[in-house]
């Protein structure tokens, strides 16, 4: 009932008018926070889900003892294309993450990507993969899949076995392949 009641508040606030009501009241703001604290984990999620729709993340972060958040903007990593270059890519993320001590998903709010830096960022912000386990798809499964525009017979080879390396992640998204390049979406 709590964890429905926190969604039905959430769903509330996304009307102007009632978000306004809302945020004006600080015994509603005090009992989400105490409620982002729950014991039971959906009741907490839907605290902080009804905490971040009335854009009171200073307080969601607090109550969840986040780190703070940077008043600089968005940290967003965006990856070219380029087929095999992006081996070059990966040798300069492991770069990167053994001068900071963090992996890449940690260090950016968003991860983006054209054509093999749109695998990667997949492979990095989704499935939360290691840099060595992206190399070790690049090395298998490059040549296969960033060669010249294969028959319409081997393509759905490869088409498939990338399709594979992604079928086991719980978020929805999907591959969309053309030719010899892809894109996520």
């Amino acid at each position: 009932v709590q964890r429905l009641s926190l969604f039905a508040v959430g769903n509330l606030a996304f009307c102007l008018e009632t978000r306004r009501t809302l945020m004006h009241s600080e015994s509603l703001r005090d009992l989400l926070i105490r409620l982002t604290l729950s014991q039971e984990k959906r009741v907490s999620k839907a605290a902080a889900r009804a905490l971040a729709i009335l854009g009171e993340n200073e307080n969601l972060r607090r109550a969840i003892r986040g780190r703070p958040v940077a008043k600089k903007g968005l940290r967003i990593l965006s990856m070219d294309g380029g087929g095999m270059k992006g081996l070059a890519t990966v040798q300069i993320l492991k770069q990167i993450e053994q001068g900071t001590g963090k992996r890449i998903h940690e260090m950016f709010d968003l991860i983006c990507g054209t054509s093999t830096g749109g695998m990667l960022a997949m492979a990095l912000g989704v499935k939360q993969m290691t840099l060595d386990q992206c190399e070790e798809i690049y090395t298998k499964l490059g040549k296969l899949v960033f060669a010249e525009p294969a028959p319409k017979d081997e393509a759905a080879t490869w088409k498939e076995k990338i399709d594979q390396l992604f079928k086991s992640s719980s978020q929805s998204f999907r591959v969309v392949v053309h030719g010899s390049k892809c894109r996520s979406i």
